[in-house]
């Protein structure tokens, strides 16, 4: 089992959070997840509301859902990184490995599915604070 350390839980608190979920039990765990880590999560459902949110620029983080299908994620992540030209970070979640495709459309960190709280917080903080960019994604099973 992988180990996480959180050096500091304090930093992220504040933090604005998109989420783009499309199964409500999985929403609400993410949003419990993260305001009990002092993050401001917001859910999304609409896509159109979704591209609005982001082209704000007032989040400072995506978690994408990876299996919406109309429109894909991948392509969501074209139409944020190419249209909307955004380098907003984005951890995709997932009961499949897409690194390969991650890699290519722009996904900074790809989890797998069940999600453990502490290796989400630590991948928020790795890719908020971190030195990783969009293009060396990661992905975690756990």
């Amino acid at each position: 089992m992988v180990q996480y350390e959180i050096e500091n839980p304090n930093t992220l608190s504040g933090n604005k959070v998109l989420i783009f979920e499309n199964d409500e039990v999985n929403q609400l765990l993410l949003k419990i997840m993260l305001e009990n880590n002092e993050l401001q999560p917001e859910i999304v459902t609409d896509i159109n509301d979704l591209y609005k949110k982001i082209e704000s620029h007032s989040y400072e983080l995506l978690l994408l859902d990876m299996e919406n299908k109309n429109p894909s994620s991948f392509e969501i992540i074209d139409v944020i990184r190419k249209e909307l030209k955004c380098d907003i970070p984005v951890i995709g979640l997932s009961t499949k490995d897409y690194r390969g495709r991650a890699i290519y459309h722009g996904i900074n960190v790809l989890l797998q599915r069940p999600i453990e709280n502490r290796a989400l917080m630590h991948h928020i903080m790795r890719v908020l604070y971190g030195s990783s960019k969009y293009k060396n994604p990661i992905t975690v099973t756990i």
